[in-house]
């Protein structure tokens, strides 16, 4: 099934917003308004900038640099759009769509080591990657999953034989993921490659990693790595319903449904413990 295919309540809420004209059109905008050539890169490619402050009548960039400095880009961001941008593109088809989409892909793989690995941050517009930050540190897995499902999202819309040798040279870094949040991200990967090629590998993390998700559990609500999850960060009942409606296990869906009603239900999303996982790998 693709995520188009998904029953709304399950997708990102970026995505949802999609179907309302003045909000597509708004956050259309500002997502093209934050997105940056990287300088000398080649082939061209394109980033997000992190954030955007009030400057006068508009915005301008600023990097990310709380506790320490991250950078001015970052593959999760480059990512998510190039997820939400491959559902547009098969829907609407905008003229401006593919090659923005071609760019941001370009900028993934630059963000790739040899050894398959991702880093997170670029430090500035030259494109210099951040290989100390703990959120930008290669291998790290919340920015490998999301990079590989871009990866797997773009071969299934535009079947670039180069997304396919870069997926397959990140795989062994995307099954190293076991924080519960990020392999939800990591089966999310492996189902939209599936998708496109059927390889069995993927088939069989997909439903290693749900079954994984689904028994880690606080009573009927789906764990979180944390007791104050980023409500952006949360999808593992979107993973879970994903993989159950493309593998045909109904009792995946009604734990994924279980615990949406009960966590978003209530119009809050609430703090609450986690539930214990020493090794999410056996």
């Amino acid at each position: 099934m693709c995520e188009s295919e998904a029953p709304l309540y399950f997708l990102a809420p970026q995505l949802t917003a999609i179907h309302h004209g003045g909000a597509k059109e708004q956050m259309l905008a500002h997502l093209r308004f934050l997105t940056r050539s990287v300088l000398g890169a080649d082939p061209e490619a394109q980033a997000l900038a992190v954030y955007a402050e009030p400057s006068g009548a508009g915005f301008h960039h600023v990097p990310a640099a709380g506790l320490d400095y991250e950078g001015v880009a970052c593959v999760d961001d480059a990512a998510r759009a190039v997820v939400l941008y491959c559902r547009l593109w098969r829907s609407y088809q905008y003229a401006w769509l593919k090659p923005t989409v071609m760019r941001l892909l370009n900028f993934l793989v630059t963000m790739q080591r040899d050894d398959g690995a991702f880093s997170n941050f670029i430090l500035d517009w030259t494109g210099q990657p951040n290989l100390v930050s703990s959120s930008s540190f290669p291998g790290g897995p919340w920015w490998t999953a999301r990079a590989m499902r871009a990866l797997a999202v773009g071969l299934q819309t535009f079947q670039i034989p180069a997304l396919d040798s870069a997926f397959r040279l990140g795989r062994q870094w995307l099954h190293e993921c076991q924080s519960i949040g990020a392999l939800a991200a990591a089966a999310e990967a492996e189902l939209d490659y599936w998708l496109v090629t059927g390889d069995s590998v993927s088939a069989r993390f997909c439903l290693y990693a749900a079954e994984t998700i689904a028994s880690h559990r606080d009573g009927n609500i789906l764990a979180d790595d944390s007791e104050s999850p980023h409500f952006w960060a949360h999808h593992q009942e979107r993973a879970l319903m994903r993989v159950a409606v493309a593998f045909d296990q109904p009792h995946l869906s009604r734990i994924a449904i279980e615990s949406a009603f009960e966590l978003f239900g209530s119009g809050s999303f609430p703090v609450r413990r986690t539930a214990a996982h020493p090794s999410l790998r056996g």
